[in-house]
């Protein structure tokens, strides 16, 4: 991952953007907390988001998706696999002056974990 998917990622939020993660046990807030937790993402997992459905009214955006990836890097104390993960979930994206000013994510971790051999089945 290069520093230009980041910077493409931070130039659609705004400087205020608040993240909610249930991952996260408190809210991110700000651009560069998003940054730090986008990097940890990608140095763990070489991620593709396939967009499977996607509604917008308002101010709001809801996109149902899957990620497909190899787990490549540290991922919560589990070191690199080499396994190949897939994860589906939908978050919900606020918008403000045409930027993201907000997000609520909810996703399948136990199901990413048990891939990466971490929970039994």
């Amino acid at each position: 991952m290069g520093s230009a998917d980041t910077d493409a990622l931070t130039e659609q939020i705004t400087d205020d953007y608040v993240d909610h993660d249930p991952a996260n046990g408190q809210p991110l807030q700000g651009a560069d907390a998003m940054r730090e937790n986008y990097e940890q993402w990608r140095a763990a997992f070489d991620v593709r988001f396939t967009v499977d459905d996607q509604i917008a009214q308002g101010d709001r955006v809801c996109t149902r998706w899957t990620c497909r990836g190899t787990h490549k890097g540290e991922f919560l104390g589990v070191p690199a696999t080499g396994q190949d993960v897939t994860m589906e979930g939908m978050t919900w994206q606020r918008f403000r002056d045409g930027r993201i000013c907000e997000a609520w994510w909810s996703y399948d971790r136990a199901g990413l974990m048990e891939q990466l051999g971490v929970l039994g089945d």
